[in-house]
Parts: C-alpha cells; sequence; structure tokens
C-alpha cells in the first residue's frame, strides 16, 4: 500500500517545479544552524525534540534522521522518494502517522521541494541532507513561522560531534542523560520487543560499555565546547517540564512558548516513545519513568552485566 502512494507521489511531480521564494529564503537563512540533539538509544532524546516540535522558532525533523550516516545517505541519492516520502508517512512506526497531514498535496510538493533544492545545493553529504531540511519546511502546512535554526535528532550524535562541527560549525548540542540502569533496562525491553516481533530472532543486551561512553561523552563534550555550545539536562529532570524547558529556551535564544510543555510531531500529539506498557496510550503530556524500576526488569545474568554501570550513574548523578 504504501510502495504504491510512493509510486503516486512520483507521477504526480512535476518538472518544472519551483518552491515559494518566501518559505525557500527562511529555511536557506537558517542553513548553518542546526540544533543537534545527543543522546544514547531510550534516553529520552525523543521526548525532548517533541517538546520543542511545535515552537514557531523551530524546523524540527521528525524522529531519527541518520544525518551523518553515509550508507543511509547514498541510498537516498539513488531513490530519494522511495525513502523520504515513507518517512513522512510513518516517521516512527507508531501514532501520529502522516505527518504532513492527511492531504496529499504536501507530500507531492514534499518530493518536488526535494528534487529542486538537491539541484540547487551542492551534491555532497552536507548539500544532500540540507535538501532534506529545506523540503520539510517548504512542504509543511504547518512550518515555524518564523525559524531561527532547525532540529536534528539519531542517537549517539555525541560521538560524531567533530564530524558535525565540520560540516555545521555554528551547530549546538543539547545530550540528554538517563540514569544509565534504567536506560539499560529500557533498551533490554526495546530488544526483547523486537526479538518477540521478529518471531524469537535472539538479541543480545545492550552494550554497557557504549551506554557508559555516551555519559562519559556528554561530560567529555561539554567541558570542550563549553556550556553555550553544548547542554546536558537529565532525562529525569524532565518531570520538572517548565523549569527544564525555560533553561533549553534560554539556551538556544528563542522566545518562551507554551508549546515547549506538551509533546508533539508537527502539531500533533504523541505518545510516550516507551517500552513500558503502562505508558502506552498516553498522548500530549510528559510521563517520566522514575528511577528504581531497572532491577526487576532485568535478569540475573543481566544484572550482573550491568554492574560495568555504577562509574556512568556517578557521572550521571554529576551532571
Amino acid at each position: 500500500m504504501l510502495a504504491e502512494y510512493v509510486e503516486w507521489v512520483r507521477a504526480a511531480r512535476g518538472d518544472r517545479f519551483v518552491p515559494d521564494p518566501a518559505r525557500l529564503a527562511e529555511v536557506n537563512a537558517v542553513h548553518d544552524d542546526p540544533i543537534i540533539v545527543c543522546g544514547f538509544m531510550k534516553s529520552g532524546t525523543t521526548l525532548l525534540v517533541d517538546l520543542l516540535d511545535s515552537h514557531p522558532e523551530l524546523i524540527v525533523l521528525p524522529d531519527d534522521s541518520h544525518m551523518r550516516d553515509p550508507g543511509k545517505n547514498a541510498e537516498r541519492r539513488r531513490a530519494l522518494d522511495a525513502y523520504w516520502v515513507p518517512h513522512m508517512v510513518n516517521s516512527r512506526g507508531q501514532a501520529p502517522f502522516w505527518f504532513f497531514g492527511p492531504a496529499d498535496a504536501p507530500y507531492v510538493e514534499f518530493a518536488n521541494c526535494l528534487e529542486y533544492a538537491r539541484r540547487a545545493l551542492p551534491d555532497d553529504e552536507r548539500g544532500r541532507f540540507l535538501a532534506y531540511v529545506a523540503a520539510i519546511h517548504c512542504a509543511n502546512p504547518r512550518r515555524a513561522s518564523r525559524p531561527r535554526a532547525w532540529v536534528e535528532k539519531t542517537p549517539e550524535n555525541e560521538f560524531h560531534v567533530d564530524e558535525i562541527l565540520r560540516w555545521f560549525p555554528r551547530a549546538r548540542f543539547i545530550h540528554v542523560v538517563r540514569h544509565p540502569l534504567e536506560n539499560f533496562a529500557a533498551v533490554k525491553r526495546l530488544y526483547s520487543n523486537r526479538a518477540a516481533w521478529r518471531r524469537g530472532k535472539p538479541w543480545s543486551t545492550p552494550d554497557p560499555r557504549r551506554l557508559a561512553a555516551s555519559v562519559a561523552a556528554a561530560e567529555r563534550n561539554r567541558r570542550r565546547l563549553g556550556p553555550e555550545r553544548y547542554h546536558v539536562i537529565r532525562y529525569e529532570d524532565l518531570a520538572q517540564t517548565e523549569h527544564q524547558m525555560r533553561e533549553v529556551a534560554q539556551f538556544l535564544g528563542i522566545s518562551w512558548d507554551d508549546a515547549l510543555l506538551s509533546p508533539t510531531m508537527n502539531g500533533m500529539p504523541t505518545q510516550a516513545n516507551s517500552t513500558d506498557p503502562s505508558r502506552l496510550g498516553v498522548r500530549g503530556c510528559v510521563t517520566i519513568e522514575p528511577v528504581g524500576k531497572w532491577w526487576a526488569n532485568l535478569t540475573w545474568p543481566e544484572r550482573l552485566i550491568a554492574t560495568f554501570l555504577w562509574r556512568a550513574v556517578l557521572r550521571w548523578k554529576a551532571v
């Protein structure tokens, strides 16, 4: 069904399309001003992006865009529609679907804008990704009204700061860290759910060394770039949503807006991106999993593996 829709969008695309000049000027003005969200898988990065989503000064990209993944970017270059149009329809595998809304016209405009921007921008990894940013903004009926930056999130961006800075020297970073043992247990639940979905295909537990390295990177990157370029926030502190998001707004230099209190995707309320079944179905509000549940969610062998994370716990407490 989705494949047929992609073919329809491709067929509906026009060869002489030119985006709205005002929208194009808006997005071109912020090419060099990304906000890069960092953090380990299941650390709370999706929640932060959803809280930023509806701010009128931010172009927020939907879910993980894998900006720095050369393999995926090469695939996109060969078949842009085959990747990006489905991504706009089903960005994260759960509702809300249809990022631009139910009408067909924005998806055709997105494909047209993508082709136009690809021709207009340099044919390199940076240019190809900026074409996607431009297409998102120009085609979006709910676009940011006065954009000052764009927001990208992919897990483990914190390990690629140098590469990102080569592309975007003015980039700023927000790194979400979660209690490492709770983070470990959440990823383990995710792997277990995937295994069940894949009919029992075995999945390993998360690598505690990689998780510990992510927490250490928060401290190291902030020390290196300075707090004015690299902001670190604890997932658990987002329970105090207004206080934390006011700090984020100050860091980003954007005006306060009550939209920063409600998680959305392109203005549509989102449900918690959680592996905890009790939190599924809760939409448009912040629900933070408390510290202390990790022990019950791990087997004895997994608890032994998790003991490698105690030093990371101390780093998390010091953030």
